[in-house]
């Protein structure tokens, strides 16, 4: 698959788990995974959640992951950039997941932020820097301006870091994954 929009492929089966696992997903769950890549993360979270939604821009990998995925009939496949997505459409409260594009990372977490009526959790994987900054507390070197917008609406914290040997291509950059949960307002 040619890599464009950013695009690199989670590829091993130990980190998909552990991100459905730290995601304590159920039979009721309700789940929109940003971007399904060649489905490997959607392989694994169709057969646990209720329903698993798939926002998608590139067709090409939204056809992949149909055919991997055409024994299940709680997927649903909506062919747009997900900062064009409002989640009121969706059935909520919704558990986002996904490995997002890390150019776009702040642009999703203020995404996040807009929908966030209609989220329970986000677990997501982005740049380990970009998660140290969204969890470090005043008086560190990476305390900042979106790390303070981000704890305003969400609680995080940061799960695990993943290897950039764990991707396909292999990134210049090392990964984490967080957990963001809505704060009661």
């Amino acid at each position: 698959m040619p890599h464009k929009l950013g695009q690199v492929f989670l590829k091993d089966p130990h980190i998909l788990k552990k991100i459905v696992d730290q995601s304590f997903l159920d039979d009721k769950s309700i789940v929109l995974e940003i971007g399904c890549g060649d489905g490997d993360l959607s392989c694994v979270l169709a057969p646990k959640v209720k329903h698993l939604y798939i926002v998608e821009l590139d067709t090409h990998c939204i056809e992949k992951t149909k055919e991997r995925l055409a024994s299940f009939s709680n997927v649903s496949f909506i062919h747009e950039d997900i900062l064009r997505v409002d989640c009121s459409q969706f059935p909520s409260p919704l558990i986002v997941i996904a490995n997002i594009p890390y150019y776009i990372s702040a642009k999703i977490m203020k995404w996040c932020i807009a929908n966030k009526q209609y989220l329970n959790k986000c677990v997501l994987m982005v740049q380990k820097e970009f998660c140290e900054k969204l969890v470090a507390l005043p008086g560190q070197a990476l305390y900042s301006s979106l790390g303070v917008y981000v704890s305003a609406f969400f609680s995080v914290k940061k799960l695990f870091n993943v290897s950039r040997q764990c991707f396909r291509p292999i990134p210049k950059v090392d990964s984490s994954v967080d957990r963001k949960s809505t704060r009661l307002n």
